[in-house]
């Protein structure tokens, strides 16, 4: 009797362990994509009344590329949130690694469903806006933004949007950041991925 309930357990285990191997071959991700950067940058927003060359409002503009589906973007305040970052690559499945060693890209693949995020006192301001209203911004005026993203005092936030559903203006979307703090400067990490259709 004995002799069976080890073969029956063996018989198991050994079926465990194949939908284990299965499991982590399976990738779920988009062949039909390509990954296009736009902004992948370290930018240092000056303190409001700091006195060197950095300005305490920045800005980018993001030009998408033609047959954009979706983007992403990711912004992180500080050395840490990059460090987590870049640790999410154990968060990818092996067979994952082999398509990318960049999880802000198997994020924007839909291989990831999250990214770490992280709390602290540094933080930034950051807003979508048309190229009037980033003039506007820029100047310290009263401006307008686009509400379908808009953070204030974040340390760190990405979003996956829809082309479709993101306001642009002949491809063109404009991307705002404002540190409020008085006389710290601060490094913020900013990535803007397109995901083409091939």
């Amino acid at each position: 009797m004995k002799k069976y309930i080890y073969i029956i357990l063996l018989i198991l285990l050994s079926i465990s362990c194949t939908k284990q191997e299965d499991i982590e071959t399976e990738v779920v991700y988009r062949k039909d994509l390509t990954p296009v950067m736009i902004i992948d940058e370290k930018i240092t927003v000056g303190g409001q009344l700091t006195l060197n060359e950095f300005s305490s409002r920045v800005g980018r503009t993001i030009i998408f590329p033609d047959n954009t589906e979706h983007w992403c973007f990711w912004v992180g305040v500080g050395q840490e949130s990059l460090q987590r970052l870049q640790q999410a690559i154990s968060d990818i499945s092996r067979a994952g690694q082999k398509i990318t060693k960049d999880p802000f890209i198997a994020f924007g693949l839909q291989m990831l469903s999250s990214l770490p995020i992280i709390t602290g006192s540094d933080n930034v301001n950051f807003y979508f806006t048309s190229a009037e209203n980033q003039s506007l911004f820029l100047q310290g005026k009263t401006f307008r933004y686009y509400t379908f993203v808009q953070l204030e005092q974040t340390v760190n936030s990405y979003r996956l949007l829809q082309f479709k559903d993101t306001p642009n203006d002949n491809r063109r979307l404009y991307f705002n950041m404002q540190n409020t703090r008085d006389f710290r400067n601060l490094d913020v990490y900013v990535k803007v991925y397109a995901f083409v259709k091939k």
